[in-house]
């Protein structure tokens, strides 16, 4: 990991600890380093200022596609049983304390949104309540789904995570990405 000051690029430190195959994901959240090894099911929290490996975290049995920065909590987010039309997740949150663990929400996210990219495979969050159009406790997934002509067609499907449902949203063309808003 490098770190920038001025003009100039300092190496704080490196991963020894993986990296090797793309079965990571990385988040930066509360000032440290979080790195899902899907191999391992287990989530490695990383101080930033000195590289150090300060605690390993088992998951639930489930494999996360997903790790957002979700408007002051951690999700680790599983996509279940896609098919055609229907979608389902179940999201687990960090619970950072002495004993940290990866906790299943049953309750959903509140006013929060998420929207995820499976083409991409990142994702981000929002308050629903700054952005007209979005609903609340809900999953925005962008997708893609082979068709019979060797292409793709993209698509955005919401599932509600209250009431367990999801719909394909229409697009006004067959492709499509999320543009993240300025949040600072």
């Amino acid at each position: 990991m490098w770190r920038y000051s001025g003009q100039n690029w300092t190496k704080i430190f490196e991963f020894l600890h993986g990296f090797k195959d793309g079965n990571e994901m990385i988040s930066y959240f509360n000032g440290k380093l979080y790195i899902v090894d899907m191999r391992t099911r287990k989530t490695e929290v990383i101080d930033v200022a000195t590289g150090e490996v300060e605690s390993r975290i088992a998951h639930p049995s489930v494999m996360f596609e997903y790790l957002i920065n979700a408007c002051g909590d951690l999700l680790g987010v599983q996509l279940c049983e896609p098919d055609d039309i229907e979608y389902k997740f179940e999201i687990y949150r960090l619970e950072a304390t002495e004993s940290p663990r990866w906790a299943k929400l049953n309750g959903g996210i509140g006013n929060r949104v998420l929207f995820l990219d499976n083409i991409i495979e990142t994702g981000f969050c929002l308050n629903a309540s700054e952005f007209d159009g979005f609903r609340g406790n809900c999953i925005y997934l962008r997708q893609d789904h082979p068709t019979r002509h060797k292409g793709y067609r993209v698509f955005i499907a919401r599932y509600d995570l209250e009431e367990h449902k999801s719909e394909v949203l229409p697009l006004p063309h067959s492709t499509g990405t999320w543009f993240v808003p300025t949040l600072c």
